[in-house]
């Protein structure tokens, strides 16, 4: 069952826990796993091209960073950067977290990750690999993004 705060799983696992370093890695694994399943939907909702669900999945404010555009506030604009991306030809992408780590308020956590995505370019099949940070942050009882960053590893075509 995923937990839906930080606070929750440490209400949870404090019932559960003998020490200090067990209830600290259960509530960092609780959170990591409940960040892994929000992104499994995102993705999901990426494969419908639902550019608002995805969207949807950040606070009100929320900015993405996405490369060599300026950045991107709020739901409107939000949406309007996922659906140029969903609409690029042949795509697709995968993401997923290498590690996730929370502030001790629960209110805010930090994800650091990697990602994939090709499609199709005018002259063949376009592949990047890089890194990304999202920041989590809790609104009204759930996790959301605050802000998200991505780059390549690659090197810029010559």
């Amino acid at each position: 069952m995923p937990v839906k705060s930080l606070s929750a799983a440490r209400r949870l696992n404090s019932r559960n826990c003998g020490t200090k370093e067990v209830f600290e890695m259960t509530n960092k694994e609780s959170l990591a796993h409940h960040i892994d399943g929000l992104n499994e939907g995102a993705i999901a909702a990426f494969r419908r091209k639902d550019a608002r669900a995805i969207a949807d999945g950040f606070v009100a404010d929320g900015s993405i960073l996405v490369p060599n555009q300026p950045i991107a506030r709020g739901h409107a604009a939000i949406t309007n950067a996922w659906s140029g991306l969903i609409g690029l030809p042949g795509i697709e992408i995968h993401w997923g977290s290498t590690f996730v780590e929370a502030a001790a308020s629960g209110e805010l956590a930090y994800e650091v990750g990697t990602y994939r995505l090709s499609f199709d370019g005018p002259a063949g099949r376009v592949e990047d690999r890089g890194k990304y940070v999202v920041v989590w942050k809790q609104e009204n009882g759930a996790w959301k993004i605050a802000v998200d960053i991505f780059n390549s590893d690659l090197q810029p075509a010559a």
